[in-house]
């Protein structure tokens, strides 16, 4: 399985201690590791030769010292920021135009793990089930350990197998009011924002849902100088709105 890490974000959220010219996933919040090293310790066992880092040119020389044993060229650049629809959908076709296709753990640099051999257990199992089916994405959903207005909310169905359900729906950052029904509900669960699917299914729902965008990062893909004068003119839409939320809940599975 091919791991891309996002680590372009400006952390916004976490000022002043996250700044933009350090943004909080390069900083040492606990320990002496910063939270992109985390994430990368935690899936070193899928190898650095299956890793990539995506973030804004700003931050690939802070990547690179932070992560050493990463081939320059995994470092996935993006020249501007346009949200998440337009990076990942670019960084996916990069991947393609390098012959990679199969399965991929889209994970984020910015979190702290209690137990992260039950994270990468996860993404293995999500390997599994879309070696079944393929045409599907597998979203990964947290235990609520309060009612946490400022995260996304997963709404879980029916049990397939064990820690495997269906999938219903979602909400981004209710109400707290809305959140303490949902946390008492038990069929609510924190949504993290991890995603295993596969590139060619992803490329594919670019097409159907986004047309444009997916027409014009195909080109920026293998067209330098194209990216580079264009890329910021894309429209700023996340993955969530963009593809995401188009699925139809039965092209998607749950592992809580």
């Amino acid at each position: 399985m091919t791991i891309l890490i996002f680590a372009g974000g400006a952390g916004t959220r976490l000022w002043p201690l996250s700044r933009t010219s350090s943004p909080k996933q390069f900083e040492m919040l606990q320990g002496d590791s910063s939270t992109l090293q985390m994430a990368v310790e935690r899936v070193r066992e899928f190898g650095f030769q299956n890793m990539y880092i995506a973030t804004n040119e700003a931050y690939v020389d802070i990547v690179a010292t932070q992560i050493p044993e990463l081939a320059r060229d995994h470092i996935l650049v993006e020249p501007a920021k346009r949200d998440l629809a337009a990076a990942v959908g670019l960084s996916l076709q990069r991947l393609k135009q390098r012959g990679i296709t199969g399965h991929i753990g889209i994970l984020w640099a910015d979190h702290f793990m209690d137990h992260p051999q039950v994270f990468v257990d996860a993404l293995k199992r999500a390997s599994a089930l879309l070696e079944e089916d393929s045409r599907r994405c597998i979203f990964l959903a947290e235990i609520p350990r309060f009612a946490n207005h400022n995260l996304g909310w997963i709404h879980l169905g029916e049990e397939k197998k064990s820690g495997e359900f269906a999938f219903l729906e979602w909400q981004y950052r209710p109400t707290k009011e809305r959140c303490d029904e949902l946390f008492a509900s038990g069929t609510w669960y924190w949504n993290p924002g991890y995603f295993v699917l596969d590139i060619d299914f992803v490329l594919s729902l670019y097409e159907r849902y986004q047309p444009v965008m997916a027409g014009e990062l195909q080109r920026m893909s293998v067209d330098e100088a194209y990216l580079k004068s264009a890329y910021s003119t894309l429209e700023i839409r996340s993955f969530d709105e963009a593809i995401i939320e188009k699925l139809d809940p039965s092209q998607a599975t749950v592992l809580k």
